[in-house]
């Protein structure tokens, strides 16, 4: 079986160091009877101005007035944002729908107008750092950083970490860091930059072995499971590598990679998922 070295690496994402389990933070079994979840975690690059979204003031306030900025310390300018592109400045007023507890920000308009019965919004978190990669590695753990390096497991890891090993591809980071400290493999995070990085992932390469070649390397290595236990696997390091390859020949053999075909266009699903979320025809985008 051709080892690909980027496919084991991606299957071996995992921090250095060792996870503390202290009593309150054991792994939960899941139960079996509660259904299987998908959770999805979006992580909005840029979004500076969170005044213009999820924690806007009340630009009619005398608080907030420019001739009060002093005091306040906030500017809010709303009325001078320029979009371009020939459209309309923002309204300059907050924007709360009926049956709202919260009034949000211009830009959130339409997001709010659609899905404000089903979101929850949590204010005043305090980040404790200017530092944009403390800050993000902070979000994406929930552990404050060690100095710039990420402290524990992403949370999307340590969710799968507690269900099980349920599904092929049960983590799927798409352009955003992924972390496992402590957990065992399966819950590391597949990490990818793009449609046609997953793709790549999920196929054989160019220069793998054919059918009766890798029918002779899959026998070998099921006669000789083990190259040297004692001198080579006494860090696990060596279960670690067998079960990457597993995965790996898992990965392609589930033929997952024409759900992602998004080029495809005999699929009228994935031709109308392409156009809904205007996925780009250059899948390295």
């Amino acid at each position: 079986m051709h080892m690909n070295r980027r496919n084991v690496l991606k299957a071996l994402t995992l921090g250095a160091g060792t996870f503390a389990l202290t009593p309150f933070r054991a792994p939960l079994k899941a139960n079996p009877k509660e259904p299987l979840r998908n959770f999805i975690f979006c992580y909005f690059q840029g979004g500076w101005d969170h005044l213009l979204c999820l924690d806007p003031r009340d630009p009619n306030s005398a608080d907030f007035k420019d001739s009060n900025s002093k005091n306040s310390k906030i500017m809010l300018d709303w009325d001078r944002c320029d979009l371009g592109g020939g459209r309309s400045k923002f309204n300059v007023d907050l924007v709360q729908p009926s049956g709202s507890n919260i009034a949000f920000g211009p830009v959130m308009e339409s997001f709010t107008n659609n899905h404000f019965q089903d979101s929850c919004v949590v204010r005043g978190i305090s980040m404790d750092t200017v530092s944009h990669q403390v800050g993000r590695r902070y979000f994406i753990t929930g552990k404050m950083p060690q100095g710039s390096n990420a402290n524990g497991s992403s949370i999307p890891t340590q969710i799968v970490a507690e269900q099980g090993d349920l599904s092929i591809i049960p983590n799927l980071s798409v352009r955003v860091e992924t972390y496992n400290q402590g957990h065992q493999a399966f819950a590391s995070g597949l990490r990818v930059s793009s449609v046609d990085d997953l793709l790549s992932t999920l196929k054989d390469g160019p220069s793998s072995p054919k059918n009766e070649m890798r029918k002779l390397l899959e026998a070998y290595r099921r006669d000789v499971p083990d190259c040297d236990p004692v001198s080579l696997n006494a860090d696990g390091l060596m279960t670690l590598l067998k079960d990457a390859q597993k995965k790996s020949r898992v990965l392609v053999d589930s033929n997952l990679g024409k759900l992602f075909n998004f080029n495809d266009t005999s699929n009228s699903e994935l031709a109308a998922l392409k156009k809904r979320y205007r996925i780009p025809s250059s899948l390295s985008s």
